[in-house]
């Protein structure tokens, strides 16, 4: 079967799927605690997992980019706004509050460092992101307003992270049964972006 024409503008980027094994009880706990380093008492399983996950790839993908190790590498992450306001933005609100994070760090010292330190980078970020640092960025959006565009994640010390985690990817039945896996489709695609979903 001959493939259809593809427009110019339009690249069809190499990608890869993966599927996180989840480990059995207190062996799960206790691989991802000493992975997830200092603080984790502080968090549940699921954000120790998520965040152990993020470090690997961001190291991973990192290394794979062979950069100077004086460079500086970023790990993006785009965080809902709607639990982190005080007070908390309600379930009905329409719109999408989402803003940037990130761990940031030198080539060498997220190489050097263990899997623990990348992942408790990401951790601190997320953490320190409160309703005061969102106010903080709204502020400095009004006075300065930018809007996002795709070209400026295609920066090669950065590694960016998002995902739907309001939409029940799952739970949408056409008849075909139930699916197996959650694809995002072949736009807002650049190096270094990584889409997450939640498993079945």
């Amino acid at each position: 079967i001959s493939l259809p024409c593809l427009l110019s503008f339009f690249t069809i980027r190499s990608r890869r799927v993966g599927h996180q094994v989840k480990p059995r009880g207190q062996e799960r706990k206790k691989k991802w605690v000493e992975i997830g380093g200092s603080g984790a008492g502080r968090r549940t399983t699921a954000e120790e997992e998520r965040e152990a996950v993020t470090a690997l790839l961001w190291r991973c993908i990192t290394r794979a980019r062979c950069p100077p190790h004086n460079c500086e590498t970023t790990c993006s992450l785009m965080l809902s706004t709607r639990p982190r306001l005080n007070p908390p933005l309600s379930d009905d609100y329409f719109g999408n509050p989402v803003q940037f994070v990130g761990g940031k760090a030198t080539v060498g010292d997220l190489l050097a460092h263990g899997l623990g330190w990348a992942a408790f980078q990401l951790h601190e970020a997320v953490i320190n992101h409160n309703d005061k640092a969102i106010k903080e960025e709204v502020e400095s959006w009004i006075r300065s307003p930018v809007i996002y565009k795709m070209s400026e994640l295609n920066d090669p010390n950065l590694v960016h992270v998002g995902s739907s985690p309001r939409f029940d990817m799952y739970g949408c039945e056409f008849g075909l049964g139930k699916a197996v896996a959650v694809r995002s489709g072949c736009t807002n695609k650049c190096d270094g972006k990584i889409t997450m979903q939640q498993r079945r």
